[in-house]
């Protein structure tokens, strides 16, 4: 019977400008906006402007293992004074899409 190794770490290679022009010529063209107010169409823009200090984001994020996001409750049903009434959402940026891409 063949043995399975398991993997004992995670590797997140580095990207740089090239890579993350490339990514974002690949986004699909939307008009909707996370809570920076970019969609995808601006991003497409200035890409040229923005892939260095991007990438330089990116990694940074890849060293530190942080990544930040907002996270805001949304009422579901009932007693709006309770806690467990509200759901958590996610409200990523655009952006982000672009770190999401360039991981593994």
């Amino acid at each position: 019977m063949p043995t399975c190794k398991k993997a004992t770490s995670l590797y997140f290679r580095h990207t740089d400008s090239k890579e993350i022009i490339n990514t974002i010529n690949s986004l699909i063209l939307k008009t909707s906006c996370g809570h920076d107010n970019v969609n995808t169409l601006l991003l497409k823009q200035i890409k040229l402007v923005i892939s260095l200090p991007v990438s330089i984001a990116v990694n940074k994020s890849i060293e530190t293992g942080v990544f930040p996001s907002k996270v805001i409750p949304i009422y579901k049903s009932k007693d709006k004074q309770s806690f467990k009434n509200y759901r958590p959402i996610s409200l990523l940026p655009n952006i982000s899409k672009i770190y999401e891409k360039n991981s593994p």
